[in-house]
């Protein structure tokens, strides 16, 4: 219904434009591949930051804190490290 409201409005022509479908995914290409891994690569450093979180906060001794806090740094960067490498490839849940 909308469609013919559109078509008797602005012409047959931008009606059709605006019916089209957007380009596909391309699935297995070497750039999907690439975002699809960088993506995951997030979100397992997102996860290894959360654990190193837990495992800080469980920590008793003196050695188990430090260990902890390496591990929590560590974890930090690999994870800043990758939503800057993210950004700049303009990464977005969206794109892949």
């Amino acid at each position: 219904m909308w469609l013919k409201t559109f078509a008797s409005k602005f012409g047959k022509k931008k009606a059709e434009k605006r019916r089209r479908r957007p380009k596909r995914r391309r699935m297995g290409t070497p750039e999907y591949e690439a975002k699809l891994q960088l993506y995951e690569d997030i979100r397992n450093a997102h996860r290894q930051w959360e654990q190193a979180y837990f495992v800080f906060h469980e920590a008793l001794g003196d050695d188990q804190v430090d260990y902890a806090i390496y591990m929590l740094e560590a974890a930090e960067k690999k994870y800043e490290i990758l939503l800057k490498k993210a950004k700049v490839e303009k990464l977005s849940v969206l794109s892949i």
